[in-house]
């Protein structure tokens, strides 16, 4: 509830309003934008014949990648150096001259496949794969199946603006055993002072009935 509503929907989009006001106090344009998903079609009429339909909204992931914060990892999710998935995104768009931040030369994702063998559902490809090019920055993720994601009992839940669109899966059995596999390699650099898993492993079918414990 918090990371997926309060989170998201109240106090990033309150420091979102924040840093557009002070923008805009300064003399520049600045819009705050909501991670909307980019499956929700534009609304309104182009103002001229060959213009992009107004309301459109923006790839979150690919925004972050572009702005230097991070990479797409193996799961599709975006990880930055310092907490991995743990975090929640909004964006503003201006016209202030701001200095670009390069784009992330490391890679923060290794690749280990932990996020496929931890789905229950077979949802993530442990061996197919594409390559995402993002501004130069080629970063190779899995075949995900979003109609099994959508069915998942293990921490996905449906997006909140758009029932249809992918599903958020951030704290679901996939992104929880990437994160526990970046902290076990220290590959963050926030990383929890306890152990984030604290028992063993288990997971739940589509039905959401039979528990499966993992190893």
């Amino acid at each position: 509830m918090f990371g997926n509503k309060w989170l998201e929907a109240q106090i990033a989009a309150i420091a979102g309003l924040g840093r557009t006001r002070a923008l805009e106090d300064e003399g520049w344009e600045a819009v705050p934008i909501l991670p909307n998903p980019i499956e929700i079609l534009p609304m309104g009429v182009s103002v001229r014949e060959g213009n992009p339909a107004p309301n459109v909204h923006p790839d979150f992931n690919y925004a972050a990648v572009a702005a230097g914060l991070g990479e797409i990892a193996y799961n599709g999710l975006l990880l930055t150096e310092k907490f991995g998935s743990r975090q929640r995104l909004h964006m503003v768009i201006t016209d202030a001259v701001i200095e670009p931040t390069p784009l992330l030369k490391k890679s923060v994702c290794d690749r280990c496949g932990k996020c496929a063998a931890a789905c229950p559902l077979g949802a993530i490809s442990a061996d197919k794969s594409q390559t995402v090019n993002v501004c130069g920055k080629k970063m190779s993720v899995a075949e995900i199946d979003y109609s099994l994601c959508a069915k998942c009992k293990n921490g996905a839940v449906p997006n909140r603006f758009l029932k249809k669109a992918k599903p958020d899966r951030v704290a679901a059995a996939c992104g929880r055993a990437c994160l526990v596999h970046l902290e076990e390699k220290k590959r963050l650099g926030n990383r929890f002072e306890n152990d984030f898993r604290q028992s063993p492993e288990w997971a739940l079918d589509a039905d959401g009935k039979t528990a499966v414990a993992k190893k």
